[in-house]
């Protein structure tokens, strides 16, 4: 089996792991092409590359010592942004320097700026993040989002007073005199 993998414009891409029933078989070179020997048969085939959609092949009849040609489109994900002000206890206009951590489908980090705003661009549009707002000296924040194909406000997130865990005392002896 042999072909290419090209974007929604036409271009080559380059690193798409081509796969038959999830084993990977070949990744696409720098032209988008790639080649690879598989036994004669009838197969299915999944083009997958990091921030566009997959794209496969189902049926693809392979004959004894004959090449079949298989061409792979991947359109690019769409993407938005996620922007948001911190507050803290103390800084009720704004906490400069916390930390905006977005992870699910691709992962970023940014650190709010002297207002309290951030704004992280290129964002995958229709996945689900886990958001994890923290500065030393206040209580993180969690919280999962789901992005779809408009920019997200999330609006203030205020950030308390980091406090240390009171416990009773326990395997406590006391002396009377």
């Amino acid at each position: 089996i042999a072909g290419t993998a090209s974007d929604g414009d036409g271009s080559p891409l380059e690193g798409v792991s081509i796969t038959i029933v999830g084993e990977e078989m070949a990744v696409t070179s720098t032209d988008g092409s790639y080649s690879f020997d598989v036994a004669a048969g009838v197969h299915t085939l999944r083009a997958t590359k990091m921030g566009y959609n997959d794209d496969s092949a189902t049926g693809v009849e392979v004959n004894e010592d004959e090449t079949t040609t298989v061409d792979f489109t991947l359109n690019a994900i769409p993407t938005v942004s996620v922007s948001g002000h911190v507050t803290g206890f103390d800084a009720s206009d704004g906490l400069e320097g916390a930390t905006v951590e977005l992870t699910g489908y691709a992962d970023y980090e940014v650190m709010t700026d002297a207002s309290g705003s951030f704004s992280i661009s290129g964002v995958y549009s229709n996945n689900s993040y886990h958001v994890k707002v923290s500065k030393t000296g206040y209580q993180p924040q969690n919280s999962d989002i789901d992005v779809g194909t408009a920019d997200v406000d999330l609006g203030e997130i205020y950030l308390p007073e980091y406090t240390e865990p009171t416990w009773p005392p326990s395997n406590l002896t006391a002396t009377v005199n």
